[in-house]
Order: structure tokens, then C-alpha cells, then sequence
């Protein structure tokens, strides 16, 4: 019920690059891979934005070196 809560406050006023940064950890937390063959087109459907909103965000993290991402 707490994370259900969370999570609404998050996706109503959290910037799309914390909200992808949150979805990752929580996925994260969930696989015993530190891989996830994800594609764009899937986590922008995941957090409700348009892929090229995803792709900023996604180089953002990848800037701050906090995601490594690849094609494929």
C-alpha cells in the first residue's frame, strides 16, 4: 500500500528522467540480473511518455554514468 502511494506521488510530480530512474531500481530490485534487455518503445509504454522523452531522459542517466545502455 506504501509503494502503491509512492508511486502515484512520484508519477504525478516527479521529472521523467527520477521517474525512469525510480522504475529502474524498482525492476532492479525484482531480477537477479543487473541486465534488462528492455527497448525504448517498451519503457515509454511502462511510464506513459513518448519514446524520444525516453531517449533523453535515458542519455541523461547515461551521462551521470548511472546506466550503461546499448543497442540490440
Amino acid at each position: 500500500m506504501i509503494q502503491t502511494s509512492q508511486t502515484a506521488l512520484s508519477n504525478a510530480a516527479a521529472l521523467l528522467t527520477q521517474r525512469l530512474a525510480r522504475w529502474l531500481l524498482m525492476v532492479e530490485d525484482r531480477l537477479t540480473s543487473k541486465s534488462l534487455p528492455l527497448t525504448h518503445q517498451f519503457l515509454a509504454m511502462m511510464l506513459g511518455v513518448q519514446r524520444s522523452g525516453l531517449t533523453i531522459a535515458l542519455g541523461e542517466l547515461e551521462n551521470r554514468q548511472l546506466i550503461r545502455s546499448k543497442r540490440g
